[in-house]
């Protein structure tokens, strides 16, 4: 039977008490549970007071989550106030562990089962070889959501990044012991920025990875915080420059005196298929499944979504499937041959695009998206996926894509790339030269010549 006083007392206590410890909820929330598996007949009850005890549970669940959120948010305050002391040990375990260290100064989220972006890929693939790296995730002030978490003594710091602004100095100037300490400036933020010439005068090597058009960025009301004079000097002054398209190196290059070097994204291992999965695509070539996808971020910034009804009408007998975040809240009532599932883990995708034929890019044709090489076309090739994308320069000569100027042209080559069988062989060499260990192999070449 349950003791419906102590359920009382612990309502009235949930009620009055602020804030409650971790040990008291969890305790609670097990009880909660054990209590949703009585029946009507177990209790004894009549209907009306079943009924009654159901809604009281309600209650009680709903005050159980708004307590814990409370605890965990006095938690992560603690954490927060007293990080310098989990950053210092952190540094003291690079110091005595590693040869070379890499801070990530990444303009991005924290590293979850969900990232996706080109500084958590190098990052992941720093940790990979055993080399312990500082990862600054970017959050907005008063985030109730990208906290930082307690080091859990791994090669892996996430630090968010106004914390990593506080400490910038305590980090440059710590003594550690380590041969190569590498700053990984991946978007021109004005506050790290001013910083290069005291890294290096530290004996960092600083590193400007180009990997958006900031400018175009700023332009559609993203990345507020541009300053084109912090662009310009965070490439003069950088040890090393390098930049993920042709396009955004020629439009620096005819400004500044300055050798850029060219690393585009690349694989991350995770999407390589297995032996069982390459039988299966096979047998989906020759019976040509009519599904179509994507995953990715789905900002109307860049994401085009005019462009995808327009396609989905005039293909009504060919299914879209729609991953990614970021979903426009005005963009509704899309043509019943589109489904949006929300975001996935890439384990997820493999599973959901065994049935696609063809991964799409339908970005809208601007300065933005012309500078862009897509972490998603190694991705959909190595999901033995033919790929019709609008245009970008970069990609036009990758295997199996092909590239649209209209909304037509993109629907009628969806329709021939729907027909033709995929090259295995050339997209297998593709990739074999395209692995995020290919790239961070060339940042430390070229970080060894200069």
């Amino acid at each position: 039977m349950i003791d419906t006083d102590k359920l009382l007392n612990d309502f009235n206590l949930l009620s009055s008490t602020n804030p409650c410890n971790f040990e008291y909820l969890t305790e609670l929330e097990s009880n909660l549970n054990s209590y949703k598996n009585f029946d009507r007949y177990n209790l004894g009850y009549s209907d009306e007071v079943y009924c009654r005890f159901k809604v009281f549970l309600q209650k009680m669940y709903r005050l159980l989550d708004k307590k814990k959120s409370e605890a965990t948010k006095l938690q992560i305050e603690k954490l927060e106030d007293n990080y310098k002391t989990y950053l210092y040990d952190y540094l003291d375990f690079v110091s005595d562990n590693s040869d070379t260290f890499v801070f990530m100064f990444s303009g991005v989220g924290k590293i979850t089962p969900l990232s996706g972006n080109r500084p958590v890929k190098l990052t992941l693939e720093l940790i990979s070889r055993n080399i312990p790296v500082l990862y600054s995730f970017w959050r907005y002030k008063n985030s109730t959501t990208q906290f930082m978490d307690l080091w859990d003594k791994t090669n892996l710091f996430q630090i968010p990044v106004d914390k990593a602004l506080q400490s910038i100095m305590d980090i440059i100037t710590y003594k550690l012991k380590c041969k190569n300490k590498i700053f990984v400036l991946s978007f021109p933020y004005p506050e790290a920025s001013k910083y290069i010439e005291i890294f290096k005068f530290y004996g960092w090597s600083v590193v400007y990875d180009i990997r958006d058009d900031w400018e175009e960025f700023h332009l559609v009301n993203q990345a507020k915080w541009y300053n084109e004079s912090y662009e310009y000097y965070s490439i003069l002054k950088s040890n090393l420059v390098i930049a993920t398209s042709q396009p955004l190196i020629n439009k620096f290059s005819s400004k500044v005196n300055k050798e850029i070097h060219l690393v585009t994204n690349a694989l991350d291992s995770k999407f390589i298929i297995n032996k069982s999965r390459l039988n299966f695509i096979m047998d989906r070539n020759i019976n040509r499944r009519k599904k179509i996808g994507y995953f990715g971020h789905l900002t109307s910034s860049w994401f085009d979504w005019d462009a995808l009804i327009y396609t989905a009408t005039k293909l009504p007998n060919y299914h879209f499937e729609i991953i990614g975040h970021s979903m426009p809240p005005e963009v509704n009532n899309l043509p019943s041959n589109i489904s949006y599932t929300g975001p996935k883990t890439p384990d997820e995708i493999k599973s959901i695009s065994m049935d696609w034929k063809i991964g799409i890019i339908p970005f809208k044709i601007n300065k933005l998206t012309k500078a862009v090489d897509p972490i998603k076309i190694y991705e959909y090739l190595a999901l033995d996926l033919k790929i019709v994308s609008f245009d970008m320069p970069q990609i036009r000569n990758y295997p199996e894509v092909k590239c649209a100027n209209s909304f037509d042209e993109f629907v009628n080559l969806i329709n021939i790339s729907m027909n033709e069988k995929f090259n295995f062989s050339a997209v297998k060499e593709f990739l074999s030269n395209n692995l995020w260990s290919n790239r961070v192999d060339t940042i430390f070449e070229l970080l060894s010549n200069k």
